[in-house]
Order: C-alpha cells, then structure tokens, then sequence
C-alpha cells in the first residue's frame, strides 16, 4: 500500500489527498460489501430476501466485490506496464491469478440467482481488507503520528520514535490473531458452497449445473493455491474417515466412501498442472515457445509417459485455470495429434470454457427477465 499523506498537510488537503488514490476505492469497495451484505443478512433472518432492497443489497455488493478485485487486477497489469514486463505465460496464466478468479466469480454471482452462502467468503475477505486500510492508512491520515522524544541512548541525528496509536494497535493485534482462523473459515465457506450448488444441480434448477461447472473449475484452482482449503479438505475428509470407521456403518456405505476418494483423487491428478514429474513451471512460462519443452518430457519414464495424465498435459501446458475442462477433452484427442494440433486444441478449449458461462449468463438474464 501506499503511504499515507505528510502529516505536515492539513486534514482537509490529507483527506482530499487520501481520496484521490485508487487504494481508496479500494477500501470504499470493500467497506460497501461489508454494508451490502449486512443488509442483506438482516433480509435473510426476516425471511425477506424477495424484496426489492434485498435484492439491490445482494447486488450491490457483488457489484462492490467485482470494483475491489477489478482495481486489484488493473493496478498490476499497471505495475507491468511501466516495468516494460509481460504477464508470464499471457492470458491463460493471467486466469491463474487469485485476484483474477475471484473477480470472474464476483460478476458470476453477480449476474445469477440469490446465493446467500456466496457472500460470505467476500465478507470475510473485506474485514480484514478494511481493517488493514484502516491501520496503514485511514488512522495515520485523521491521527499523524507524534514524536514521543528522544529515547534514551539515541544519536541526536537518529530518527525520533513515535507514540503508538492504540486503535491501530488493536486492529494490528486483531489481524495477526484471527486471520488464520479466518482464512480457514473461508475455504470451508467456499466448500460447503459447492455441496450447495450441487443440491441445486441435483434438483436440476434452471442453470445449476452450468453454474457448479464452473464454481468446481474456480474451487480446483483456489485447491492448488491455497493450503488453507488444502487443509480445510483434509479435515473433512479425515472428519468423515473416522465416521465412516465406526462399527456400525454398513459396508456398502463404507465402500461407497472408498469409491468417492479414489474418484475425487484421481480427478486431483487428473487436473494437477504442478507435478513434479513436469517441467518446472517457471521454465515453462519463460521459454520462447512451448513446443520445444516436448523433447524433454518425452525423457521421462515410459509408464508415465502412457499415462492419459501426460498424454491430457502435454497439449494443454499453458492451461491453469482452464485444466479442468482440458483433462475431459483428452479422452477424445489421440496422443499422436497432441503436438499437430495442440494450439487448435487449446482454442477449442478456451472457446468451450467461454460458451459455457455466456450460456449460464443467458439463462440467467431469461430467468430474471
């Protein structure tokens, strides 16, 4: 962030200064979600969520998100701009991005039915977000800090000390304390978020299952990023291993459970861009042109290589976000066309990925209309 205004200023001109930085939109954002969704939460417990400032309030805040991570995603494609450098693997890697995923999402959820369990993960990102501001750069701009004389033992020349601000303070000890917590909060938000999408799918509500396609693609990649939903799925899984290990529980069920994690790992592997039996992905976004890193794969070991999880990677290596949808495909893409028609498949792919939300977004606007 940036520093906030010289405390030689007056308030008023500080204040001006502060609003004029993008930062400051930023922390508005952040500050109308909280608001938005607070709003919005007392129509929920009222059982008044049809209304109509109910529904300004829902949209209003995943307006708020959308403008907050927009800002985000703008000021480092800024940053790289005047640094003369370029987003490393381009556009499918700009989709990787944390910030890019959630503001893809925020406009989703924007343009979709009323999915209450949606705004809490943005909620509790802006608690933390405001209260950052509010330490770095609010509290100083409103409260400079004074000089609290020279401490015992300083140069004269040295930099005086300053009084601490207690507020700050508070909000200091706040974030280091519960942000953890927090964070783990959020992955298991995001993921009882998918089990509720896939009630939705299961009920066949109009879209649903559009919309979990595409929530699933956004979950695989916050699971490959973040170890806070590494391990908010740990704990689950590890929270029903030790129900399903109880005397009691059938066979079939126990079975079924096997049956599930070996699916659900299998589909990890499956769209795992970061094994370490691939090329460093690093080296991978730098080189001139990808077609030259097939060479080396063809170096690894033969069982490997006839794996459909090296023969689905090897023509979808600039894919991250996109490798979801890529690893279904490989089933009906021959390995011997993988490097003939690699660049054909992955515009097929990106082209898939785009239909399928205009479709949901469609849909939507003939539902809502």
């Amino acid at each position: 962030m940036a520093p906030p205004p010289p405390a030689s200023l007056p308030l008023g001109q500080r204040l001006i200064h502060l609003a004029q930085t993008l930062q400051f939109g930023w922390f508005v954002g952040h500050l109308t979600l909280l608001f938005s969704t607070l709003r919005y939460g007392l129509s929920y417990i009222t059982f008044h969520t049809a209304s109509g400032s109910a529904r300004f309030s829902y949209r209003t805040a995943f307006v708020a998100a959308a403008a907050t991570y927009g800002i985000v995603v703008y000021k480092a494609a800024r940053a790289r701009a005047r640094g003369g450098s370029r987003q490393p693997g381009g556009p499918l890697a700009l989709a990787a991005d944390e910030n890019v995923q959630y503001l893809a999402m925020a406009l989703i959820w924007l343009f979709s039915r009323q999915v209450p369990l949606a705004l809490l993960p943005f909620a509790v990102y802006s608690v933390f977000h405001v209260a950052t501001y509010t330490r770095t750069n609010l509290i100083p701009t409103l409260q400079p800090p004074q000089p609290a004389g020279p401490a015992s033992g300083a140069s004269p020349g040295g930099k005086p000390a300053m009084k601490p601000n207690a507020l700050a303070d508070m909000i200091g000890r706040f974030v280091k304390e519960y942000y953890d917590a927090s964070m783990t909060l959020v992955a298991s938000l995001e993921i009882f978020l998918w089990f509720r999408l896939l009630g939705s799918a299961f009920m066949f509500q109009k879209g649903s299952w559009i919309l979990i396609i595409i929530y699933t693609v956004f979950f695989r990649a916050r699971y490959s990023q973040s170890t806070f939903v590494q391990g908010a799925i740990l704990q689950f899984g590890r929270r029903i291993d030790s129900f399903v290990a109880q005397q009691s529980t059938p066979p079939v069920v126990k079975q079924g459970w096997e049956s599930v994690k070996r699916a659900i790992g299998q589909a990890a592997d499956a769209t795992d861009v970061n094994s370490k039996k691939l090329v460093n992905q690093e080296r991978l976004w730098n080189h001139p042109r990808v077609d030259n890193i097939v060479p080396e794969m063809e170096q690894l070991d033969d069982s490997y290589v006839d794996s459909i999880h090296l023969r689905a990677k090897r023509y979808v290596l600039e894919l991250h976000f996109l490798q979801p949808v890529a690893a279904i495909t490989e089933i009906f893409i021959p390995v011997e066309t993988c490097n003939e028609h690699r660049n054909q498949s992955l515009t097929i792919l990106t082209i898939l990925s785009i239909v399928l939300i205009v479709l949901h977004m469609c849909q939507l606007t003939a539902m809502q209309g």
